[in-house]
C-alpha cells in the first residue's frame, strides 16, 4: 500500500520525458454526485417521494394530527425518501424542507431557519471549509503519504498513523466523519 501511494506521488510530480508526446486529455471519469433520478431505483424512488406524503394525509386524520403536523409528516416522509433513493444531491433534501415547511406555513421563517444563524452553524461552516481546502491543496495527501514513510508497513503502522492524525486533527476537526475523509488517503 505504501509503495502504490510513493509511486502515485512521484508519478504526478515527476517531470515528463521531453521525447514523448504531450498525452491526450482524458475526459473527468469522476462519477459527480450519485443520483438515482434515471435507474429502476430512482423511479421507484420518486413514486415513494410522491406516494408517502399523499399516505401521510390520507391517515392524518385517523391519527388526530392537526393540518400543520401532517404537513411537517410529510415534508419530512418526501425527504427521507429523497435521501433513501439518493434521488438528488446530498444538499437539496433539506433546502427542500426548510422551503416546504415555509411555504406550506408549518412554522414562521425566523424558527424554520434559525439555525444557519447561530455561531454553531458557522463554525462548522468555516471547519467544512478548512478541510476541504485542504483536500483540494494536496496537503492531507501529502502528510499521510510522509506519515506512511514513518511507520512500519503493517497494519499496526497504519492504524496508529490513523489514530494519530485524528488525535492531532481532532481539535480543529471536531466531526470525525470529517476528520476520518481528511486523513485516510484513499
Amino acid at each position: 500500500l505504501r509503495a502504490r501511494f510513493f509511486d502515485s506521488y512521484a508519478n504526478h510530480f515527476a517531470p515528463a520525458p521531453a521525447a514523448t508526446a504531450p498525452p491526450e486529455p482524458v475526459a473527468d471519469a469522476s462519477p459527480g454526485p450519485r443520483t438515482g433520478g434515471d435507474t429502476v431505483a430512482g423511479v421507484l424512488g420518486w413514486l415513494a417521494a410522491i406516494a408517502a406524503p399523499a399516505l401521510v394525509y390520507a391517515v392524518a386524520p385517523s391519527l388526530g394530527l392537526t393540518p400543520a403536523g401532517a404537513d411537517f409528516l410529510a415534508i419530512i416522509a418526501a425527504t427521507v425518501c429523497m435521501w433513501l433513493f439518493s434521488l438528488v444531491p446530498e444538499y437539496v433534501p433539506p433546502l427542500f424542507a426548510a422551503l416546504a415547511v415555509i411555504l406550506l406555513d408549518v412554522a414562521p421563517p425566523d424558527q424554520a431557519l434559525s439555525g444557519f444563524r447561530s455561531e454553531s452553524f458557522f463554525m462548522c461552516l468555516s471547519v467544512f471549509g478548512l478541510g476541504a481546502l485542504m483536500v483540494s491543496s494536496g496537503l492531507t495527501y501529502r502528510i499521510a503519504l510522509w506519515v506512511l514513510s514513518q511507520m512500519p508497513a503493517n497494519q499496526t503502522g497504519y492504524n496508529v498513523s490513523l489514530f494519530g492524525l485524528g488525535a492531532l486533527l481532532c481539535p480543529i476537526l471536531p466531526s470525525v466523519v470529517g476528520r476520518v475523509g481528511i486523513v485516510s488517503p484513499f
